[in-house]
């Protein structure tokens, strides 16, 4: 990933952990400073927003990551967590 790619993918998942922690969230987060997500599918989500029993995915990815292999097995990997219950919502979202 090209360096202004990086830079607009971690500028998107710090706006995504501000909002869900403004909504009340417990916020964990793969950018230096907030506590790190745990694995889910085999994979480590960009945020993990939890507030009860409510967990929320949410993924950030870039044009140079958005068509990638490597994106399509971390999707498909929450995608069923969400499908088994053990997540209630999966999102995806792009840096631009």
């Amino acid at each position: 990933m090209n360096p202004a790619s990086q830079t607009k993918r971690e500028q998107m998942i710090l706006k995504t952990v501000q909002e869900y922690e403004g909504k009340g969230y417990k916020v964990y987060a793969d950018i230096e400073g907030y506590p790190r997500p745990s694995i889910i599918g085999g994979h480590r989500p960009d945020v993990l927003a939890v507030k009860g029993k409510h967990r929320t995915i949410v993924e950030v990815e870039t044009l140079d990551s958005l068509k990638t292999s490597f994106a399509a097995m971390r999707g498909a990997a929450f995608q069923r967590a969400y499908r088994r219950g053990s997540i209630a919502d999966y999102k995806r979202v792009i840096a631009r």
